[in-house]
């Protein structure tokens, strides 16, 4: 008797939860960052973090494959956008850290990414689905 997933436990939450965990870590100062045993490029950092937030917006957004349209994946990039800059001016309130327009650059990229590796699974999910359903 397991609990059903609730349609926004499953599709928004995840990148709610995210969006919160990337404000949470921005706000920790730059000399209480733990230290990672394999040193990584802050952008690649930035890049990764927002490649999974870009994912899981268009998941939150984006929920049929054959009824995606240009404006539906348009909102994932801008409210994706939108967080990385306005995640980039908080942290100019944190001490040690600053605002870097490079930074922003990479979260955008990261969201745009993340965007397409759902574009890609979700077409190919979709489609792989229809064809099953017509052999029937």
């Amino acid at each position: 008797m397991g609990a059903k997933l609730t349609h926004f436990s499953f599709y928004r939450l995840p990148a709610i939860a995210w969006a919160v965990l990337l404000f949470l870590l921005s706000s920790i100062p730059s000399e209480a960052m733990p230290k990672l045993a394999l040193e990584i490029s802050d952008l690649i950092e930035h890049f990764a973090a927002y490649s999974v937030f870009g994912f899981l917006l268009a998941h939150a957004i984006i929920q049929k494959a054959g009824e995606v349209s240009w404006k539906w994946r348009f909102a994932v990039v801008t409210i994706g956008a939108l967080y990385g800059a306005s995640d980039e001016l908080h942290q100019t309130f944190v001490p040690g850290r600053f605002c870097a327009f490079s930074d922003f650059l990479a979260d955008c990229a990261g969201v745009l990414f993340g965007l397409i590796v759902h574009h890609l699974l979700v077409r190919r999910w979709w489609f792989e689905r229809k064809g099953r359903n017509n052999v029937s």
